[in-house]
């Protein structure tokens, strides 16, 4: 993936409008060149209140002020293209006395929801406090990502300049109204591109005391095309609790959210989906012990590993399961059947053909699978592949059903 990029030169990043008379309202400059489905972020700051709205702009941050002499407004909208050069007037409590406007255009985000891919946090400084702007954390509801972070500053009723921008944050600039004294308004703005869920900016320094509101604002990437991908998954025939290692690239380093799944379709989020156990992760290397849950043996299936930024290998991993026994239908002096998808199974097992004595071997709570195997574990002490034993299944507690000795011979898997 990449962060999502603000576009234009430098006039155009952002567009600004200043406004310094006493009289009449802002109107404010869109950019002059606006792409479809870019993202347009616009801020006003006025020394007087405004609660203007416009069709088509989502406004995110509405009139937030400090002690009544400076105030913020931020709108977001997702571009049709039709915007170019246009403008938006702020008339509604005009005259606005000195106002600043920003526009910026953004490219290679989400092109989703506005409300959904944007976060916005807010705080406000009393002009009591010192020349210092801070800023709220913005956590994307997204997760950790490529995320562009825009911070904004409103300062007045004096165009005092910013002396210093937050740590690491680039490209700062400051839209002053230059009106009267006492009736002035600024408008910072500048941005850091991060990978984390969460952002919280530093401060930013005034050359003096001045009433001061901030908005930190996150925008979700585009989904670019997945990089994540497995060259290898073990024998890819599974049996329960094996530890298998994948092996492939972009796991990432981490495995934070990340996850591994095996899905009986090639859907990392089909509802059938088993989350496997994980129990080491590296950037080229996950290593799980096979859970199989509900999946059937013997059928194709799909192997997905998903790092903590969301993305996952496009196609899966074909793999399969396999049981650790099978009865096979291998039988000779059959006086019963095996009953497919009955649960509660006993076997007694015996190493002579006539079972007389008692079993050499008693297991309970079997049952079979969809395709009318029994899965069981038998202890294969002093026999070798071919080897057969006889066996008698029947009901638990109930001792009238039964399927006769049957002779079988294991497959040794």
């Amino acid at each position: 993936m990449a962060h999502a990029q603000i576009v234009g030169a430098a006039s155009e990043a952002p567009r600004q409008t200043a406004k310094s008379t006493s009289t009449g309202p802002i109107v404010g400059d869109l950019n002059t060149s606006i792409e479809a489905n870019n993202l347009l972020v616009a801020a006003v700051a006025s020394e007087k209140a405004q609660n203007q709205t416009f069709a088509g702009w989502e406004r995110v941050v509405a009139d937030l002020n400090a002690n009544g002499n400076i105030h913020m407004s931020v709108y977001l909208r997702k571009a049709d293209g039709t915007e170019d050069a246009g403008t938006l007037t702020f008339a509604n409590n005009a005259p606005f006395n000195g106002a600043a406007f920003q526009c910026y255009q953004v490219s290679g985000w989400s092109e989703g929801d506005v409300l959904v891919d944007v976060v916005v946090a807010t705080n406000n400084v009393p002009e009591t406090a010192t020349a210092t702007a801070s800023f709220a954390q913005a956590t994307a509801t997204w997760g950790a990502d490529d995320n562009l972070v825009l911070g904004f500053i409103a300062s007045g009723d004096d165009d005092e300049t910013i002396t210093a921008y937050p740590a690491s944050y680039t490209d700062g600039v400051q839209t002053l109204s230059g009106a009267a004294a006492n009736a002035r308004a600024a408008l910072a703005s500048c941005r850091r591109e991060v990978t984390t869920a969460s952002e919280t900016p530093g401060d930013a320094t005034l050359s003096a005391t001045e009433n001061l509101v901030t908005a930190t604002i996150m925008i979700k990437p585009a989904s670019g095309a997945s990089t994540v991908s497995i060259t290898d998954a073990g024998d890819e025939l599974y049996k329960v609790g094996d530890a298998v290692t994948i092996t492939g690239a972009d796991f990432e380093a981490v495995q934070g959210t990340g996850r591994v799944v095996i899905s009986p379709a090639d859907d990392i989020n089909d509802v059938d989906a088993v989350a496997q156990t994980v129990t080491a992760w590296a950037d080229t290397s996950v290593t799980i012990d096979a859970v199989r849950g509900s999946l059937a043996f013997g059928t194709q299936m799909y192997l997905f590993v998903e790092n903590g930024s969301g993305n996952s290998n496009a196609s899966g991993f074909l793999v399969q399961f396999e049981p650790l026994v099978q009865v096979s239908d291998t039988l000779e002096d059959e006086s019963g059947s095996i009953v497919a998808n009955r649960t509660g199974i006993q076997a007694s097992i015996w190493r002579e053909r006539a079972p007389t004595g008692a079993p050499d071997q008693e297991l309970t709570g079997l049952s079979t699978n969809g395709a009318g195997l029994i899965e069981f574990e038998i202890d294969n002490t002093g026999l070798v592949p071919g080897d057969f034993v006889w066996l008698m299944l029947y009901e638990e507690d109930a001792v009238n059903w039964a399927s006769g000795v049957v002779r079988v011979t294991p497959n040794y898997l």
